[in-house]
Formats: structure tokens, C-alpha cells, sequence
């Protein structure tokens, strides 16, 4: 049985099912990349922790609308939680993860 040790030893994850496992995979292949990623999930699944792994930067609640405007103009790489929530999705282009 794979096991989330098998696929991402740098994280704080233990995983067993099959999605969390492919979850785990995908984290690690964006840390990689300069992709943009949205993680969509209920509520207590673990999408900010997945992101910390992706990305080591700041986390922004969306909900705080001068609070984005102002992580935007100091970053180039956030996290935006409560993604949903923000209108203005024209002035992220450069920014890479997004939790809904």
C-alpha cells in the first residue's frame, strides 16, 4: 500500500485514500512549477495545509478586502483563502494558489 511517507516525506500529511495520495502528488509537482492553482474542498479537509506545501508564503483572507489589496502590492506570491469571495480576480494573474 502507498502511503502518503512514499510520496511526500517534507510534509505533514498522512494520507491513505487514493485522493489524498494524488493530492499529495499534485502538491509536489506545482512546488515545481509556476502554475497558478485553485484547491476547491469542504471546509476542514486540509486545502491551506496543502497549500503551505506547495507554496511557502503568506496566507490572505479574502474576506478582508484592504488586506488582499495590500498583500498584492507587497507580494508576488500569495495564498487566498476564501477565494470566492474576491472580486477583483483581474489583479492576480501573477500569483499562484487559490483555496475556495
Amino acid at each position: 500500500m502507498t502511503m502518503a511517507a512514499d510520496v511526500a516525506a517534507d510534509t505533514n500529511f498522512i494520507a491513505y485514500s487514493r485522493a489524498s495520495i494524488e493530492a499529495l502528488k499534485s502538491a509536489n509537482l506545482l512546488k515545481n512549477l509556476n502554475l497558478n492553482a485553485i484547491i476547491v474542498g469542504e471546509e476542514g479537509v486540509g486545502k491551506t495545509t496543502l497549500a503551505k506545501t506547495i507554496a511557502q508564503t503568506n496566507l490572505v483572507d479574502c474576506t478582508n478586502l484592504s488586506e488582499v489589496t495590500k498583500a498584492i502590492n507587497e507580494n508576488q506570491t500569495l495564498i487566498l483563502k476564501n477565494f470566492s469571495r474576491y472580486n477583483s480576480v483581474s489583479s492576480l494573474a501573477s500569483f499562484r494558489i487559490f483555496l475556495s
